[in-house]
């Protein structure tokens, strides 16, 4: 055991020294739709929408679990849309951060006179902060024999760290399509007025590759692209299902993700009861539930490791959590 948290450790550190860094990612990434794609910025039904999300993972294998923090509000100015996006990412290791802040804007391009087919496009501006601490990592250079053999942190790394931060601008791009008869305040529901509702979209981010380095090393972000896509199905009144399916790559590392969410309206509570599972491929079962009442929104999810760490991790990996509250108006269609 001790064995695999030194090799998995080791491992971090090698890939925050290689040329491209890689994003951290979400299990239930559709419920932060402004992180998911830029042109979801206040596509929805009501004035305001805020939403808060937290993940933290590898919690059995090291001292200080992998965070990740989601934030974000946004304005339904439509044909427009304009928030604020604010990520951080936290890694054990060094403590390292990654910490994101971004102007997120959308516009509704469509064209169809039946206002069915919608079509967004959207943009993210701001900028990416990486940071680090090199006091509280250890370099093979440090390693003494003396004593039994063991790491003394007064000898010198051997490492040439000009800095312990480094901030870039950095830009996000994405279009997305829904086809429906008319906006509902919370997108993972069924319409009432739409038995099919496909739905799909695709997002470049940071396109700029912001350039982040601390040493001589030259590093930077890669661009990372998602493609993503389902059809919303409403069996009956209060019961609808929506298989979906989501691709991710970035410098050279695809993330195949696939399965399906199901809605089931409990009327003498008022509240949409959902529950979900999907698989990663080679990686992870995600499990997911949660409910929607009024205009309050709140989900629950796990992973279940299955990849060949889960000899370390025993099948245990990420915890999630999200919130979302959309604030409603005189003109926002009801969920029934």
């Amino acid at each position: 055991m001790k064995a695999l948290k030194i090799i998995f450790i080791a491992a971090i550190l090698m890939m925050a020294k290689t040329g491209f860094s890689q994003d951290s990612h979400l299990s239930m990434t559709d419920d932060a739709p402004v992180l998911m794609n830029p042109s979801h910025t206040g596509t929805y039904d009501g004035s305001f929408r805020f939403h808060l999300q937290h993940r933290s993972q590898w919690k059995s294998m090291l001292s200080k679990s992998f965070l990740t923090e989601v934030f974000s509000a946004e304005m339904n100015l439509r044909p427009f849309g304009a928030g604020l996006l604010v990520l951080n990412n936290h890694a054990g290791v060094g403590n390292f951060n990654q910490f994101g802040m971004y102007a997120s804007g959308s516009y509704e391009v469509t064209i169809d006179p039946n206002k069915y087919h919608h079509l967004f496009c959207g943009v993210q501006l701001g900028f990416v902060q990486n940071s680090i601490n090199i006091a509280s990592l250890t370099f093979d250079n440090q390693y003494t024999m003396s004593g039994g053999g063991g790491f003394d942190i007064t000898q010198p790394t051997g490492e040439n760290f000009t800095k312990t931060s480094a901030i870039a601008p950095d830009v996000n791009f994405g279009i997305s399509y829904i086809a429906l008869k008319k906006m509902n305040y919370f997108s993972s529901f069924v319409y009432k007025t739409s038995t099919w509702t496909p739905y799909g979209g695709i997002t470049g981010f940071h396109l700029t590759q912001p350039k982040l380095t601390f040493s001589e090393f030259k590093n930077k972000l890669s661009r990372r692209w998602l493609f993503y896509g389902g059809v919303k199905y409403k069996i009956n009144t209060n019961l609808c299902v929506d298989p979906n399916i989501q691709w991710e790559n970035q410098a050279k590392v695809n993330d195949f993700k696939f399965g399906s969410y199901g809605y089931y309206y409990i009327g003498s509570y008022q509240v949409f009861a959902m529950t979900g599972i999907h698989y990663r491929m080679k990686d992870a079962l995600v499990l997911s539930m949660g409910g929607l009442y009024k205009q309050y929104a709140l989900k629950l999810g796990y992973d279940i490791n299955i990849s060949k760490l889960n000899v370390a991790t025993r099948g245990r990996g990420g915890f999630e959590i999200s919130f979302t509250y959309t604030f409603l108006n005189e003109q926002s269609y009801s969920l029934l």
